[in-house]
């Protein structure tokens, strides 16, 4: 699959309609009502930039709309992590994944029924996390999880360099 195919697939799924038999007016509309959904709204304010540059500007914001969901990851943890300046990433690193045990432990409890699956399950996607954490920028770039198995949910990275 493209990227292309696997984003739209994923704005599918995340839409609950097959995009595929749609009309390319039906697809913008669900695509959009899908993001506006997921990412809330966006516009840019009459007179913020010079109207001979409107045509970049509309280009920009439409590019930021594709970018790798990894790098804005990685954005949003080293906007994060700006909290940590001055401490070294592994101590940064060790602070989270503590964190991230006290979450799993404490979610446990909580739960009347399932406990111990969630948290075997809870185990295992920190396990893949950490995997996953060698296959993103900028060791690697466009790595995307498969549509059909169950994402993995992020957690800070200590990392984190957009």
């Amino acid at each position: 699959m493209t990227e292309e195919e696997i984003y739209l697939k994923r704005m599918s799924d995340e839409a609950n309609v097959d995009l595929l038999y749609l009309s390319d007016l039906e697809k913008k509309q669900r695509l959009e009502e899908a993001e506006r959904k997921k990412f809330g709204r966006y516009w840019i304010w009459d007179g913020y930039f010079n109207e001979k540059n409107k045509d970049l500007w509309l280009d920009t914001a439409e590019a930021l709309k594709h970018i790798n969901e990894q790098v804005i990851e990685d954005i949003q943890d080293y906007i994060l992590l700006e909290a940590f300046k001055g401490m070294p990433e592994m101590k940064i690193q060790k602070f989270i994944d503590e964190d991230q045990k006290d979450r799993i432990t404490n979610e446990k409890k909580l739960r009347k029924k399932g406990a111990e699956e969630y948290y075997k399950q809870a185990i295992d996607d920190s396990k893949k996390r950490k995997q996953l954490d060698t296959m993103r920028p900028p060791v690697a770039w466009n790595f995307i999880q498969d549509t059909g198995e169950e994402q993995i949910p992020h957690v800070l990275r200590a990392k984190a360099c957009p």
